[in-house]
């Protein structure tokens, strides 16, 4: 049997759950930013990419077919559970498995790659700011800028920022797939560590309207009564005025808040599920799914409205 070679960068048991029927090959509507279209497929078809997750190794498969395709044997079932019973998990296993598709997903997609690799080219750049600087002179500017480091730390920073110059110079400021896709992994398991932290809950739509999803399903958004002062404030995980929301299929929204809420299910109304809407499709990377050729969004005016034309497009 030969080796897959369309990854899927959203997990078609995860974008099943909005198509009709519920599983990999039924009917998904999708919309894409960028041309302002919209077109049918289904989610196995759907949000992959030629060896995205492809590694320098004797099995340059392992991480698609050994990693992430075995999480998903473990997480499918779940998000299949709870969008069956509409409820939370109920033992604390399943819960963080629950958890592991989040944090997974949020640092599996393609913006999330071009973020890390962005990180790599600015620490290039800084690689090559730092060459040829001595350990005097170094540890001058450190004590200016933290007059208390001892001078154990000062070697031990220097040391440590050695290694990381010669290293990125040896990579010639080109950070490769393989760098890329094991990051991807590391970070997923500090993501799931800081989402055990946060309090869970599902949100139900209305009668009549449904949640979509996109290629960046994991939201990160200011929180409900949130007071927020600084106008360059940015949502993250471990940002109290943050909220964590992904949808789990087209009737339920997964919610991780920073404080207790006294329910564990809350109903969103219509115009509520029209907010999530537009948040997601003007945060998607380029492609919105959704169960039904239209959906509720807000419009400028802050009115409810069906979609998806006249909202999408992004020059």
């Amino acid at each position: 049997m030969s080796a897959p070679r369309h990854h899927h960068y959203v997990s078609a048991c995860y974008l099943k759950h909005f198509a009709l029927p519920c599983d990999r090959y039924g009917r998904l509507y999708v919309y894409d930013r960028v041309t302002g279209k919209p077109f049918r497929s289904t989610p196995d078809s759907s949000a992959h990419q030629r060896d995205f997750y492809r590694i320098a190794h004797q099995q340059p498969t392992m991480v698609e077919v050994d990693v992430y395709a075995e999480l998903e044997k473990r997480f499918a079932p779940v998000l299949a559970e709870v969008n069956e019973r509409g409820t939370l998990p109920r033992d604390s296993l399943t819960g963080q498995l629950l958890l592991e598709f989040v944090a997974t997903q949020a640092m599996r997609t393609l913006r999330t790659r071009e973020l890390v690799r962005s990180v790599f080219d600015e620490a290039h750049l800084i690689a090559q700011q730092a060459e040829g600087e001595d350990e005097a002179s170094f540890a001058e500017r450190l004590k200016r800028w933290r007059p208390e480091v001892t001078d154990e730390e000062v070697a031990r920073c220097f040391e440590t920022r050695r290694e990381f110059t010669d290293d990125m110079q040896a990579r010639g400021g080109v950070v490769d797939q393989t760098t890329l896709v094991l990051q991807a992994l590391e970070l997923g398991d500090e993501v799931k560590t800081v989402l055990a932290n946060r309090y869970w809950i599902l949100g139900v739509a209305s009668d009549g309207a449904q949640f979509i999803t996109s290629d960046e399903p994991v939201r990160l958004q200011p929180a409900t009564n949130a007071r927020l002062t600084d106008p360059q404030w940015l949502p993250s995980l471990e940002d109290p005025d943050t909220d964590v929301m992904v949808a789990l299929s087209s009737r339920l929204i997964l919610i991780g808040r920073s404080r207790a809420h006294h329910r564990a299910r809350v109903r969103l109304d219509r115009h509520q599920v029209a907010g999530f809407n537009t948040s997601v499709a003007f945060t998607a990377r380029r492609f919105i799914y959704s169960i039904a050729p239209t959906f509720v969004y807000l419009a400028s005016d802050g009115s409810v409205v069906d979609g998806p034309m006249g909202l999408m497009h992004s020059p």
